[in-house]
C-alpha cells in the first residue's frame, strides 16, 4: 500500500517491490563509512596499545637482565683470586696472635696491666661480633674473615654511626696503637737501644737466658708489627688524636654543652643524610668515614 506523505506525494512502501531507500544515499553511505572507519580506528587503537603493552613489558625485561647483569659482574668484580684467600688466613690469625701478645706481654706495671684489662672486652666484643655477623669493623680483621666465609670482597662503608661507634673505634685505637707504642718503647729500653753508658747493657747481661730472650722477642714482635700496620697505626693515631682534640675544642668553645650535645648520639645513631637540629650531620659522617673504611 501506498504510504502519504505531508506534500502529498506518494512514494512506493519500502515492503514493496522496487522500492528505494528514503533520503540521501550518499548520507547513508557516509554514515556506514564513518562507522567502519570507527571501527578500523578502534581496532587500530587496541593493536597500538596492545604494542605499547608489549613494548613496556619488553623494556622491563630488558632493565631487569641489564640489572642482573649488572650484579653479576660488580660479583665477579668482588670475587677474589685463590691466593687472597689464603692471604686472609695468615692475616687473621696473626690478628689473634698479634692480640694475644699485646695483652700477655710486658704486663708488670700494674697500671699498664689494668688499662690492658679495661680495653680487652671491647676488642672482644666487637671482634667476635663482626666475625659472627659478616659485617665490617675496622681493627677486627672482619674483611678478611668475609673473604674466608663468602670468598669475597666486603663493603666498607658504614650504614650508620653511633657514639658507640666512635667509642670502640677511639678504645681499640688505644689498645693497637698506644698501649703498644708504649710497650714498644718499653721493649727498645730494656734492649738497651741508645744506651750511651752501657748501664743498660751490664744490667741486661745480668738476666738470665729465659729473660734475655723474652726481651728480645718482644722487642721483635713490637717492631716487626709497628712496620707491617705503619698505615693503620698512623692513622689509629691520627683518628685518636683528632678526635679528641675536637672534643677538646668543642667543649672548650661551647662552654662544655658540645658534649651535651655529643651525648644525642648515643640514643640515635645518624647516616649521611641525617640533621641535627637542622645541622647536617655529613661531614661528620664523612669524618669517620674516612677513618673507618681505611683502619
Amino acid at each position: 500500500m501506498p504510504a502519504a506523505l505531508a506534500d502529498g506525494l506518494e512514494v512506493p512502501s519500502p515492503l514493496e517491490p522496487g522500492a528505494r531507500p528514503v533520503g540521501d544515499g550518499g548520507s547513508l553511505r557516509q554514515a556506514l563509512t564513518g562507522d567502519a572507519a570507527e571501527i578500523a580506528g578502534s581496532c587500530g587503537d587496541a593493536e597500538v596499545g596492545g604494542g605499547v603493552a608489549d613494548t613496556t613489558v619488553a623494556d622491563v625485561a630488558a632493565q631487569a637482565s641489564d640489572a642482573g647483569q649488572e650484579e653479576r659482574e660488580r660479583s665477579e668484580e668482588q670475587a677474589i683470586a685463590p691466593w687472597r684467600w689464603w692471604f686472609a688466613l695468615v692475616r687473621v690469625c696473626y690478628h689473634v696472635f698479634s692480640i694475644l701478645c699485646i695483652v700477655s706481654m710486658n704486663v708488670r706495671p700494674t697500671g699498664k696491666l689494668v688499662l690492658k684489662l679495661l680495653l680487652f672486652p671491647v676488642v672482644l666484643y666487637q671482634t667476635v661480633r663482626h666475625w659472627c655477623s659478616g659485617t665490617y669493623f675496622p681493627m677486627t680483621k672482619a674483611d678478611h674473615v668475609y673473604i674466608l666465609r663468602f670468598g669475597r670482597k666486603i663493603d666498607k662503608n658504614p650504614p650508620q654511626i653511633s657514639a658507640f661507634t666512635i667509642f670502640s673505634m677511639v678504645w681499640m685505637g688505644i689498645f693497637f696503637s698506644v698501649v703498644t707504642l708504649v710497650d714498644f718503647i718499653g721493649s727498645c729500653q730494656a734492649y738497651c737501644i741508645n744506651d750511651q753508658h752501657g748501664l743498660c747493657s751490664q744490667a741486661f747481661d745480668e738476666f738470665g737466658f729465659k729473660e734475655q730472650w723474652s726481651i728480645r722477642l718482644r722487642f721483635a714482635f713490637y717492631l716487626f708489627y709497628i712496620l707491617s700496620a705503619v698505615k693503620r697505626f698512623v692513622l689509629t693515631l691520627a683518628f685518636t688524636f683528632s678526635l679528641t682534640l675536637i672534643i677538646t675544642g668543642l667543649s672548650a668553645v661551647t662552654c662544655g654543652y658540645g658534649c651535651c650535645i655529643l651525648c644525642v648520639f648515643l640514643i640515635r645513631p645518624f647516616t649521611r643524610d641525617s640533621q641535627f637540629l637542622c645541622i647536617p650531620c655529613e661531614y661528620v659522617y664523612m669524618y669517620v668515614s674516612f677513618f673507618y673504611r681505611r683502619i
